[in-house]
């Protein structure tokens, strides 16, 4: 009688949709508690509409305004901290899986290639080659997008410098970056959102603002109370 075919070990991509299903489920969950949260402040708020002037409101109106404020920016920190992980998971197995697999192409590639073989098959085996290297330029380019490496390692500006570039080879538009040199130490989901806030941008002028050039000014401001202001 055959044996019994022993169970298939669990498959590396499956535990993968497993992890970035819980992180999808939990960001469903941070944002639903958002918008309930701004639903919230908004019913407050509405009852202001005919309240007393400034400085005469119901201070336990004023308070639960206030707290609920507060709510709605810890969830907002909370979202932007999912959001980043998912993006951070995500481009961390693009980079480990399929680029260590299409580098083995690559490899096993220029091994054929040092064969002897016919001018059509060695011509088949460059387009091959050029495939598997336009994919790999692609998928590394796609990792970026994602989330840069250099976002958390050399900060925002670096980053922001990196982009420019990036935008000049995807788009043809000239991108400079100034900054006015003082220190930005930002919490890395704040980094995070600037970051693509500002690759958002710069992608729409170069698709609708029918320009060759752009300027990004990135400078630190006082603000009152000895607060600064990006």
């Amino acid at each position: 009688m055959p044996e019994k075919p022993s169970a298939q070990p669990a498959r590396p991509d499956r535990a993968l949709e497993d992890e970035l299903r819980r992180t999808r489920d939990e960001l469903r969950q941070t944002r639903a508690q958002l918008e309930i949260a701004r639903a919230e402040v908004a019913r407050l708020t509405a009852g202001t509409a005919d309240a007393p002037p400034a400085g005469t409101a119901d201070p336990k109106l004023q308070r639960a305004v206030q707290e609920q404020t507060e709510k709605l920016r810890a969830l907002a920190a909370t979202l932007a901290l999912v959001e980043e992980r998912e993006r951070r998971a995500l481009a961390q197995d693009l980079h480990d899986d399929l680029g260590q697999m299409i580098a083995l192409i690559r490899l096993k590639a220029s091994a054929m290639a040092a064969l002897k073989l016919p001018a059509a098959h060695r011509k088949a085996l460059a387009e091959c080659t050029a495939a598997v290297d336009e994919t790999h330029r692609r998928l590394r380019a796609m990792t970026f997008q994602l989330c840069p490496p250099m976002l958390h390692d050399m900060g925002l500006i670096p980053t922001l410098e990196w982009l420019a570039d990036e935008i000049r080879h995807a788009y043809g538009l000239q991108v400079v970056v100034h900054d006015d040199g003082h220190p930005k130490p930002l919490d890395p989901s704040v980094t995070a959102t600037l970051f693509r806030a500002v690759r958002e941008l710069l992608i729409n002028v170069a698709r609708h603002a029918q320009v060759q050039a752009a300027s990004v000014a990135v400078n630190l401001e006082k603000v009152n109370e000895g607060g600064e202001k990006l």
